[in-house]
């Protein structure tokens, strides 16, 4: 309907060597890769939320490595006033009728799997994180003719593990900790 949607497209091939022993086209028998992406979006246009849900994947039909993205996530909620002003039920505009906010959060996890040259074993890898990011902004007018803007950002990112570095002294390099 008008406030949501579904998109997918992909690829598959029996085997490896299936557009190059049967297609007739040059670009098909060149492309190794096989992709699928799948999403699913919904807006809430009276209360300025909207949210996304999408995965993807990328197989190459050469080394049989893969990379994926499951899930990725995103809600949104668009600048909107933190005190609503009613002229019916408010006799006069306060200072606070002109704060408004805004929030965002996205969620992603993504992940491969490569086959190792020397050992002929595959090595998976797995990755995630989770920001928010949100504001509060002021904006009013002083002696009629000029605009005060003022705002506060915050943002977050939450992982489940990072990399710390600390100078030493002795090697005259930086050292990686995962934390």
């Amino acid at each position: 309907n008008e406030t949501s949607s579904i998109n997918a497209r992909g690829s598959f091939i029996s085997d490896k060597s299936f557009l190059q022993d049967y297609s007739h086209n040059q670009q098909d028998r060149l492309n190794q890769m096989l992709t699928t992406d799948a999403s699913f979006s919904k807006r809430w246009p009276s209360a300025k939320n909207s949210f996304t849900a999408s995965a993807s994947r990328t197989e190459n039909l050469q080394n049989g490595d893969i990379s994926y993205t499951l899930p990725r996530l995103a809600f949104s909620h668009t600048q909107s006033n933190l005190f609503t002003f009613n002229p019916q039920t408010t006799l006069k505009k306060k200072w606070y009728h002109d704060l408004t906010y805004n929030y965002n959060s996205n969620f992603l996890s993504k992940g491969s799997k490569k086959l190792q040259t020397t050992t002929g074993n595959y090595q998976k890898d797995q990755s995630l994180g989770w920001q928010h990011t949100s504001g509060l902004y002021f904006n009013s007018k002083i002696l009629k003719y000029f605009k005060y803007n003022q705002n506060i950002q915050f943002e977050e990112l939450w992982v489940p593990r990072y990399q710390q570095y600390t100078f030493v002294d002795s090697l005259n390099n930086t050292v990686a900790d995962t934390i």
